[in-house]
């Protein structure tokens, strides 16, 4: 799996606390392991000492998965301090390896329940004091001087719950407000005010802003989800996407190109089942004019798929003339193999050449910024074989190889790579 593919799966996002009902626990009901603090090892300790946390205790539960950390934070539970909670919840749910747990600082009566899904690697609710709107004060103060609809900035409208009363999702960033998040809020006029129905968590950590909000069904359902599109400052557009649980939007999916702020990423039935996809386009300088999109269910759901396209003249897969080309061709597909398998067998004399990992030898992400740099110098020539030393300039850490190449119908093949000597 590639970097650039995953950065934008560490995600705080919201689920309320019954959907992982199974991963809380009852202080009273179970008696916990009290951690002697004296020789406690823990990756997570490091990431307390890192933040100034002060650790007072330790309980577990659940087996010892479920840990209470009784701590004393560094900052005071203020909105102006919000982010240095979701950046310590972060660091910590990774060095605890995504299960669920709490930090609890009797100081501040402030109680933290950080619910994750280790399969997924993701943080899926983090609670303060039994609340996801602990940070929401401002705008709350801000909502009830709200009379009139006219003064709200809605970005979209809709019975999103089914309940015949129409919700509001409403921007709600000021001129002040110079952090790079796309604040958005969901309320409803419940006869009386306006009555905050919860936060839209922007799970996006480059610059960007909001370019439009959908309310949508997803699949052949009449669930009704929000949609959240925004575009990037190097021209890269992506999504954040919310479920209506329990009458609040959870966070379900953010796909955006955080890891190089370029690519195209939205919500397509790439397969035409009924069901929309998570996808993820990627365009490439390459010898084929590759566009190759990767895409799964919304949901998470079954496995991820790829479709690939050639914006070559012929619009298909066209075999390299030269010995050289076919390498280029090679080495670019290796970025991708598991898209470009069938490509990459026809430029091969036997299948067990597909076993060298050019990967491990070629920084392949380049070809996320433009063409690979490769030079290529003939070590020897004769009776249709050509042994080729190829570099690459410009690549991290990489390697130079050594094809041999044979022809076969009329056709440069590649008979061996390895290391050059």
């Amino acid at each position: 799996m590639k970097l650039r593919r995953f950065v934008w799966l560490f995600i705080c996002a919201l689920f309320s606390l019954s959907t992982f009902g199974s991963s809380t626990i009852s202080a009273k009901s179970e008696k916990p392991v009290i951690v002697n603090l004296t020789t406690w090892s823990h990756p997570v300790k490091k990431v307390f000492e890192s933040n100034g946390v002060t650790v007072n205790r330790v309980e577990l539960y659940q087996k010892g998965t479920y840990p209470m950390f009784y701590v004393t934070l560094p900052f005071k539970m203020l909105e102006s301090n919000e982010s240095q909670l979701k950046d310590l919840v972060a660091e910590s749910a990774r060095a605890n390896s995504y299960w669920s747990f709490e930090l609890i600082d009797s100081k501040q009566s402030a109680t933290i329940k950080v619910l994750c899904d280790p399969q997924n690697k993701t943080v899926k609710t983090t609670l303060v004091n039994g609340t996801d709107n602990f940070f929401d004060r401002s705008f709350e103060t801000y909502l009830n001087g709200i009379r009139k609809l006219g003064e709200l900035d809605v970005k979209a409208k809709a019975d999103i719950d089914g309940d015949k009363q129409l919700e509001y999702v409403v921007y709600t960033k000021s001129a002040e407000d110079t952090s790079d998040a796309v604040n958005l809020h969901v309320v409803r006029w419940n006869g009386s005010k306006f009555e905050n129905l919860g936060k839209l968590e922007d799970a996006v950590f480059v610059v960007h802003g909001l370019d439009h909000v959908e309310i949508a069904r997803m699949d052949q359902t009449n669930t009704n989800y929000i949609a959240v599109y925004m575009l990037g400052g190097l021209g890269g557009y992506g999504f954040n996407l919310y479920q209506w649980v329990k009458g609040h939007p959870v966070l379900i999916e953010s796909n955006f190109p955080n890891a190089t702020g370029e690519g195209n990423r939205y919500l397509k039935d790439m397969d035409q089942d009924g069901v929309k996809d998570s996808v993820y386009e990627y365009s490439y300088d390459d010898l084929q004019s590759h566009t190759l999109y990767f895409y799964k269910r919304f949901d998470g759901k079954g496995p991820e798929k790829y479709k690939v396209v050639y914006n070559n003249k012929p619009g298909k897969f066209t075999y390299p003339q030269t010995a050289e080309q076919v390498i280029q061709n090679y080495i670019e597909d290796s970025y991708w193999p598991e898209a470009y398998s069938s490509e990459m067998k026809l430029l091969v004399a036997s299948s067990g050449v597909l076993k060298f990992k050019v990967s491990n030898e070629v920084d392949l992400e380049m070809l996320e910024y433009g063409p690979l740099e490769l030079e290529f110098k003939i070590l020897s020539d004769k009776n249709g074989s050509r042994k080729i030393e190829v570099t690459q300039k410009g690549g991290t850490d990489s390697k130079s190889l050594q094809f041999t190449m044979i022809t076969s119908n009329g056709q440069w093949k590649i008979k061996s790579i390895q290391e050059a000597n």
